[in-house]
């Protein structure tokens, strides 16, 4: 490798790392007139919006249970209008059982892992996305401590233990994910989904600082980062449901609904939504009763206005559906105009980072600088 070819590798790295710098540059937290406290995260929609999760109980599992049972789970779902599978394989730990003996275990990442996943995006929009070099491969990850990731659940009401912290960031680390999907001839093809790479979490530190970790972050997830395929959302809002269904509702709707206007309906399917949860094979009449549930809290925190009248419907298989014509409020049409014009602006500077004409990125106020 001669020394242009260095010169133009350490170029393309550097620039890699202003784009993903980009990431960080959210709306500052805020507090409302009635001392509300507003603040603001990223969601990638390719991943917040597909069924990654185990919904309800046994997302764990012992060695003697998995004989009886599929070992991945399987959920299909819609995406852009594809149909797309997602295989979930769960993480392998070991647990001491009620006669004192370390037992393993299987474990598909569940509702609490995903509320400790939104905690390390929150994290790394506030800190910025971390380099570690593995020999000539560049990985980009966040640093965070336990400690830190306790203070944020408590923040929102959902504290946990320390070890029940690390339990979820090891499942987070060592579950996968496998999206399969079929093309125009009917053949499968394989897209890989995986949110977290394979590096170890290290633990080093004193105090406060104790159990600092790093995790890497896959090469599909910075991509999607690289594209800003993201959208900033009201962190504040959506975690403080207790309901799974009401958190992934807010945002699908904060990720789908770009064009939210006044006064203006848009319609949603129940067997779209609970697909795309994850609890498809759930029986109708407890999906009505979980969505109904969902739009109430929606209504609740200022999302929708009403709850309105479940219309019932035959979907595009031929089953039985149900639909909702939501109505927004005025502060989710201004919540997602914010979130428009903010993506904008993101395109704007990551077409002159790419034109090297903005060439510096942080300040206090995490603005960029152009020279």
């Amino acid at each position: 490798m001669d020394k242009s070819d260095i010169e133009n590798d350490e170029l393309a790295e550097i620039k890699e790392s202003r784009q993903l710098s980009l990431f960080k540059l959210l709306d500052e937290a805020e507090l409302t007139n009635s001392n509300k406290h507003l603040e603001y995260t990223n969601s990638i929609g390719s991943i917040d919006i597909i069924p990654r999760f185990w919904r309800g109980k046994n997302s764990a599992f012992s060695k003697d249970e998995a004989t009886k049972r599929a070992i991945t789970c399987t959920n299909t779902y819609t995406f852009s209008n594809r149909k797309f599978k997602a295989v979930i394989s769960p993480a392998i730990l070991t647990r001491t059982n009620d006669k004192g003996q370390e037992e393993e275990y299987f474990a598909y990442p569940g509702d609490r892992e995903e509320l400790i996943e939104k905690v390390l995006f929150l994290i790394a929009t506030k800190d910025g996305l971390h380099s570690i070099r593995n020999g000539n491969q560049v990985r980009y990850g966040v640093f965070f401590s336990l400690y830190r990731v306790r203070e944020e659940l408590k923040k929102i009401n959902k504290t946990r233990s320390y070890d029940a912290i690390k339990e979820s960031l090891m499942i987070l680390k060592d579950s996968r994910i496998k999206i399969t999907s079929e093309n125009s001839d009917g053949v499968e093809y394989t897209i890989t989904h995986d949110i977290f790479s394979d590096a170890v979490l290290e633990s080093s530190g004193v105090g406060r600082g104790k159990n600092r970790y790093w995790i890497g972050f896959s090469d599909y997830l910075v991509g999607e980062i690289l594209k800003l395929n993201y959208r900033q959302v009201l962190y504040s809002r959506f975690t403080n449901y207790s309901s799974a269904l009401s958190r992934f509702l807010d945002l699908y709707l904060s990720n789908a609904w770009k064009n939210a206007t006044y006064n203006t309906t848009t319609r949603i399917s129940l067997n779209r939504i609970m697909e795309n949860f994850g609890k498809k094979q759930v029986q109708l009449d407890s999906k009505r009763r979980d969505m109904r549930q969902a739009l109430l809290d929606l209504e609740k925190a200022g999302v929708i206005q009403n709850v309105p009248y479940a219309e019932k419907t035959i979907d595009d298989e031929g089953c039985d559906d149900y639909v909702y014509d939501l109505l927004p409020t005025k502060k989710f049409v201004d919540e997602i105009i914010k979130a428009n014009a903010k993506h904008k602006g993101l395109r704007k500077l990551s077409e002159g980072i790419e034109q090297n004409t903005i060439t510096h990125i942080g300040t206090k106020k995490q603005r960029l600088t152009s020279i």
